[in-house]
């Protein structure tokens, strides 16, 4: 069991859900979470979901924009050990990338996974916004050879923002049963 290290409202997954199953007329601004999923074991996985489900979560809270996350929710339904598995859940976050406005690129480090994101938001000609400075060269390099994305590509340092470039372990600390 994971809780979150800062003042994030306690019912914070529920007013997530509750904001994505809304319906508007007006077109909201669609964002793709693009951050860690794989890591050495489930509970860090689980540790990875919970961070991108956060990230959705201040992205709505703070700019009132639609964010996406499929590794926040499928590694519950798929398994990623499974090539077949992995790949089907790749295809539905490329799918939602395709329907997506921008990519965000949240947390501290950079997957294969997120690689694979990167590239192809480039190649969509997508913004590409990233959070921590810390790996905005290596995000850069990721897009040599895609023509036109690295005119697409920004750091964001807006202090509303500040939790998205935090990596999960640091967002949330493991809660044991003998505590």
């Amino acid at each position: 069991m994971f809780t979150c290290k800062y003042p994030f409202p306690i019912d914070w997954e529920t007013q997530l859900q509750s904001a994505l199953m809304q319906k508007t007329r007006k077109r909201p601004t669609k964002v793709y979470i693009c951050s860690p999923c794989r890591d050495r074991n489930r509970n860090e996985v689980w540790r990875n979901m919970m961070a991108a489900r956060l990230y959705m979560y201040i992205v709505w809270q703070k700019q009132k924009y639609i964010a996406r996350a499929t590794h926040g929710y499928l590694p519950m339904f798929l398994n990623d050990e499974n090539p077949a598995e992995r790949m089907s859940a790749l295809g539905m976050g490329q799918d939602l990338l395709r329907h997506s406005d921008m990519l965000y690129v949240c947390g501290d480090r950079l997957t294969g996974g997120m690689i694979h994101e990167i590239k192809y938001a480039g190649k969509c000609k997508k913004p590409i916004i990233v959070f921590n400075k810390a790996i905005f060269d290596e995000v850069n390099e990721c897009l040599d050879g895609i023509y036109g994305a690295k005119r697409k590509l920004k750091h964001e340092n807006d202090d509303q923002l500040r939790y998205l470039a935090l990596s999960p372990a640091e967002l949330f600390k493991e809660e044991t049963d003998d505590a």
